[in-house]
């Protein structure tokens, strides 16, 4: 049975939400549906906010230190989940994902040296890795069939030796195409890199919002050696709705790299969660799935509602139904706007704010990410606002 979160709108106008409160800001209308920013419009699990309740109460707020039960309760949540083992020991607090993939970019290479991605993806790989003075490289996404995405093999191993690569990143499941790899893809991936030496950052934040049987699997699964090569961005703000809470974990299983990635972590001062995040994150792995399943059947349907809505009353643009997260790649190359144009259209004659998909690089600036993590109520008002403006489009 559902849970009743996700049969209501919940004003988020008191929230002091990004996503709502930013509207103004960001598109110059603070009157649109807010279908950018990827966090949900629903209250985390009641388990979850009963505990930070109480721990509020408690009224001091001074620096916190975290129990074993804290890493063994996302140790147990992987074992049930996706059936296979991490080691406690091997787990390093971070303030949130781009935070983890950037202090372990900079733990792995050095000024100069090339990492490589594979647009379009998340903007933020491009941010860090041009931020913090190394070299981008970029092997893009190939469509091998509608709405089908994969990685362009020989590309891809051509990029690593002529550039002499030294850290493959990317999102597992992928972010913004919403891919679930295979596990011949990661054992592909993984090959390749083991074969020119190239340590891969494996972000995982998407991993438990699957739907229509897919399943994340992870490099972490594919033998010792594989997991000495990869350093894995884990979290549960995605997946319950957490991301305001500003906690997520790094695996490494190397020695090395991990005593270089706590050091880095204390010298930043960053190596204490906030004090609510800790019961947060151990309560929901420890008793968050069933909020979860709700979560997943309510996603799920809104996805397919707005892919049925595209496909019948807008063939002109492309949206298929994703395998993750609960964002839609929706392409508008049938029309000349890119980019920018695209947005300030949709915002302009639709009422919708959506995510620019220029920043996710090659292949990202004819589309939009769509978040539809949102009300059923704003959903279908979004998507009249949607067919509004592509019909505005053609004039």
């Amino acid at each position: 049975m559902m849970n009743d979160v996700f049969l209501k709108h919940w004003d988020r106008s008191q929230n002091l939400s990004a996503k709502w409160d930013e509207l103004e800001t960001k598109f110059g209308d603070k009157d649109l549906y807010p279908l950018w920013i990827a966090d949900m419009d629903f209250p985390a699990p009641k388990e979850v906010i009963d505990a930070v309740v109480e721990k509020a109460k408690q009224g001091i707020y001074g620096y916190t230190a975290r129990p074993s039960s804290y890493y063994q309760a996302l140790c147990d949540w992987t074992e049930k989940r996706f059936h296979y083992s991490l080691n406690p020991k091997y787990l390093i607090h971070s303030p949130g994902g781009v935070t983890s993939f950037t202090l372990a970019l900079e733990v792995l290479t050095e000024k100069g040296d090339a990492v490589l991605v594979t647009p379009p993806v998340y903007p933020g790989f491009f941010r860090t890795i041009t931020g913090t003075g190394r070299k981008l490289v970029t092997s893009p996404m190939l469509e091998t069939s509608m709405g089908h995405f994969e990685i362009n093999w020989e590309e891809f191993e051509e990029k690593i030796i002529q550039e002499k690569v030294k850290v493959f990143i990317f999102c597992n499941p992928h972010n913004p195409i919403g891919k679930v790899y295979k596990e011949e893809e990661l054992k592909k991936i993984a090959n390749i890199c083991l074969k020119h030496n190239v340590r891969i950052i494996e972000d995982q934040m998407w991993r438990d919002l699957t739907f229509g049987g897919a399943k994340t699997i992870s490099l972490l699964q594919l033998g010792e050696e594989v997991r000495e090569n990869t350093v894995a961005c884990l979290s549960a703000t995605k997946t319950f709705n957490l991301a305001g809470l500003h906690a997520s974990f790094l695996y490494v299983s190397n020695e090395k790299i991990r005593l270089a990635l706590i050091d880095k972590i204390e010298v930043l001062d960053i190596h204490r969660n906030n004090a609510l995040s800790i019961v947060a994150m151990e309560t929901a792995f420890q008793k968050g799935e069933a909020w979860l399943q709700s979560a997943l059947e309510y996603l799920e349907e809104n996805l397919k509602i707005a892919v049925d809505f595209i496909h019948k009353e807008l063939p002109e643009i492309k949206a298929y139904m994703p395998e993750s997260t609960y964002t839609l790649w929706v392409n508008f190359s049938h029309y000349s706007l890119q980019g920018e144009e695209i947005t300030k259209h949709l915002a302009k004659y639709g009422k919708i704010a959506t995510g620019n998909g220029a920043p996710y690089g090659q292949g990202g600036e004819t589309c939009q990410r769509i978040n539809l993590a949102c009300s059923r109520e704003v959903l279908l008002k979004s998507l009249e606002g949607l067919k509004v403006a592509v019909e505005a489009m053609g004039e």
